[in-house]
Parts: structure tokens; C-alpha cells; sequence
């Protein structure tokens, strides 16, 4: 995980070196192959909702990044689900996201996931998910 967190910080250096913003950067590996660099990008995406710089800085990019975020929803990854719902619930604690959000279309697609895990238990992976989703759903 530190030796992804190092090249997560050395690529996005040398995008910012090259003229690409590091942010455009980090959208981009939200659909990497490898569950590994989505996993990451998808922890450092929500770390980066813990401030309201950060949280600036993901809603300016809300164009790309959003329907990217909705893509992740259905990752087959647990843990870049769980990171993508806790960024999706503090986003949606932004009214303008909160407007782009729905724009795009999540409520549909939070209804869709809710029916496809109605029967699923507790103990279940995702089964917090649910409870994120159910959060998301209320912010919106």
C-alpha cells in the first residue's frame, strides 16, 4: 500500500511536471486494469473529501470525474466500492454536487444496486456499502 501511495505521488509529480494536472491524473486510474491502482486512486479521491480544499478541488472536476465515480459503483472490488461510496455520501454534502449527482443520474442507479443487494445479510461483503448507499441516498 506505501509502495502504491509512492508511485501514486511520483506519477502525479511527473504529470504535474509535464503540464497535466495531477487530478486529471488521479481520475484517469479510477479506470485502471488493475484493482490494485483503482484501489488507490479510489483511497485517495475520498481522503482527498476530508478537507473542503479537497473537496473544491474533486467538485471542480465534476465533470469527469463524477460519471467516473458512478462507473466505480459497480466495481467488482469491495474496497474501491466502499472508497467511491464514502467520497460519493461527503460530495453529496455539496449542494452543487449534489446537483451534478443527480444530473447524471445516481438515484437510478443507487435504486438499481439497492434491488440487486435487497437480500443480501449483515455479514455480507458490501453489506456496509448498503448502509452508504442508503446515506447517499438520503443526501441527495
Amino acid at each position: 500500500c506505501i509502495e502504491l501511495r509512492c508511485i501514486a505521488l511520483h506519477l502525479a509529480m511527473a504529470a504535474a511536471e509535464q503540464g497535466v494536472d495531477p487530478i486529471t491524473e488521479l481520475i484517469g486510474f479510477l479506470a485502471d486494469p488493475k484493482v490494485a491502482v483503482r484501489r488507490e486512486a479510489a483511497s485517495c479521491v475520498s481522503g482527498l473529501t476530508g478537507s473542503v480544499e479537497g473537496m473544491a478541488i474533486l467538485i471542480q472536476q465534476a465533470q469527469s470525474l463524477f460519471p467516473q465515480l458512478l462507473r466505480r459503483l459497480h466495481d467488482e472490488d469491495q474496497q474501491v466500492k466502499s472508497h467511491v461510496y464514502a467520497t460519493l455520501v461527503n460530495l453529496s454534502l455539496d449542494e452543487g454536487a449534489c446537483e451534478a449527482l443527480l444530473s447524471l443520474g445516481v438515484i437510478p442507479r443507487i435504486v438499481e444496486i439497492l434491488r440487486e443487494h435487497k437480500n443480501q445479510d449483515a455479514g455480507e461483503p458490501g453489506s456496509n456499502n448498503l448502509k452508504l448507499t442508503a446515506q447517499l441516498l438520503s443526501n441527495l
